[in-house]
């Protein structure tokens, strides 16, 4: 999460915010920044899912610079895919198996589960919110 504010914090400083209808946030500043800072969430997987699930919670989502990857299936079958967009909390990609909706796979190292088909492939929800900065080495 990042939060831009008068206030500067040291790099691995506790953070607790609370934010208007997502409620109590907790983490650890994982970098600064010229007006604020980024800070590393500490949640329970329960907490995770509510957040994924509020109507307040959306992720920027991006088109990676690196889009091509593997989809790993269940059943460990590999197939080469293409990241049509990326976020924090998961991806859409083209590809030409579509693993049916709940489906656990693997993107790349991101494991995560399949809400829902689409005309080019499908969308994958990651099964934890991503640090922006892994993200950015996986996808660029």
């Amino acid at each position: 999460m990042a939060l831009w504010t008068p206030v500067t914090c040291q790099r691995g400083e506790r953070i607790v915010a609370y934010i208007e209808n997502l409620g109590r946030l907790e983490g650890t500043v994982a970098r600064t920044f010229e007006g604020g800072f980024a800070v590393d969430i500490k949640a329970s997987s329960q907490k995770r899912r509510d957040l994924l699930g509020s109507e307040g919670w959306q992720h920027e989502r991006f088109e990676p610079r690196i889009a091509a990857q593997k989809l790993i299936l269940p059943n460990g079958d590999v197939y080469d895919c293409r990241v049509i967009d990326v976020s924090l909390s998961g991806a859409s990609i083209a590809t030409r198996v579509k693993p049916p909706v709940d489906s656990v796979v693997v993107l790349g190292r991101l494991r995560g589960r399949v809400v829902r088909q689409h005309d080019q492939g499908v969308a994958i929800q990651f099964a934890d919110l991503q640090d922006p900065d892994s993200l950015a080495r996986t996808f660029g």
